[in-house]
């Protein structure tokens, strides 16, 4: 399944709202990001709730972000898969200081396949494990 299939919440607030200007978000909260199979560049709706995590920083929302990536177990090669969600907490953070955040006010921390969010390995389930939580405090 491609990633462009499946609807963040950024992807779903930026359909209810028309466009990110007009969104505000929680003062805290998670936010999800999902990515494909192996890799770990950020797909165009995890671009848009970025650009909606940053404008909602600058409007004082929200102190700090959190992310913790996270992948699916379909790899046996575990350390690989901690560094796939290293590097994908990594980009995150990158993106979201390009987009005006302070990168003292952003932890990044890759957890491999620790914690799925639905059993299984394949397909749609595989999808959902392969995520990043921005988590806003």
């Amino acid at each position: 399944m491609k990633t462009a299939t499946v609807l963040s919440l950024g992807a779903l607030l930026l359909a209810a709202a028309g466009c990110a200007s007009h969104v505000k978000l929680k003062p805290t909260g998670s936010y999800p990001v999902f990515f494909d199979k192996g890799d770990a560049r950020i797909p165009s709706d995890g671009k848009d709730v970025l650009e909606i995590i940053a404008e909602s920083y600058a409007a004082g929302n929200f102190a700090a972000a959190a992310v913790e990536c996270y992948s699916d177990n379909a790899s046996d090669d575990v350390a690989a898969n901690y560094a796939l969600t290293q590097k994908r907490a990594d980009r995150i953070k990158t993106d979201l200081v390009k987009l005006g955040m302070p990168e003292g006010a952003i932890t990044a921390a890759g957890k491999g396949p620790a914690e799925p969010l639905v059993p299984g390995v394949t397909g749609d389930t595989a999808v959902s494990n392969r995520r990043c939580l921005i988590t806003l405090s």
